[in-house]
């Protein structure tokens, strides 16, 4: 998918504009960002319910590792705490519906 057209943003952020095929793939499934040897960087897209709910006791087993193995103060990145409130956020959401 080369056909994707960048414009000019500032250094830390990339605006990548999608062709309608590429955006019905958006819609229609998940997208990896792979390095160029293959290591899988980020997804971003859509995935099914049971995957999104799979991935996400995934996550909230991670955080609880995290805290139980934590012997003292956790020092954490501004991402990691935007990440921590999200997957409490994904949890509240589940609870409630």
């Amino acid at each position: 998918m080369n056909t994707a057209t960048r414009k000019t943003a500032p250094k830390s952020r990339r605006i990548v504009t999608l062709d309608p095929s590429q955006y019905a793939l958006y819609q229609s499934g998940q997208l990896d960002i792979c390095a160029p040897d293959g290591t899988r960087l980020e997804s971003i897209g859509h995935l099914p319910a049971v995957n999104q709910r799979t991935r996400f006791v995934d996550q909230l087993s991670l955080v609880e590792a995290l805290v139980v193995n934590c012997n003292g103060s956790l020092e954490l990145s501004d991402r990691a705490i935007a990440s921590l409130a999200d997957i409490l956020n994904q949890s509240q959401h589940m609870i409630e519906s």
